[in-house]
């Protein structure tokens, strides 16, 4: 799957969803068309807009790119008698969430 979160333009394929792997968080540039009126644009907004918006929709979007990538916090559990990280709870176990600056 394309890494659409380095900043780099990218073609769009005309879908009306957003690319996968693009945090609906995240802000992206696009350059847009619209036959309809044959007008052309650019904007900066934020990934999980949709077509009811009152903006061009997906499908317009002749090139995008990602300019502020949104990345959530992992969350895991440690064992704080062996101080490792675990995949699963057990009683005991401490809850811990990234901090993200």
């Amino acid at each position: 799957m394309t890494d659409y979160n380095d900043g780099k333009w990218h073609r769009w394929n005309g879908e009306d969803m957003k690319p996968a792997g693009v945090h609906d968080r995240s802000e992206v540039e696009f350059l847009w068309h619209e036959d309809r009126s044959n007008k052309l644009g650019r904007e900066r907004m934020l990934a999980g807009w949709n077509s009811a918006d009152e903006r061009p929709s997906w499908s317009n979007v002749l090139k995008f790119r990602v300019v502020n990538e949104h990345k959530e916090p992992r969350e895991f559990w440690v064992d704080p008698d062996r101080c490792i990280a675990v995949t699963q709870y057990h009683s005991g176990f401490i809850l811990v969430r990234e901090v993200m600056e």
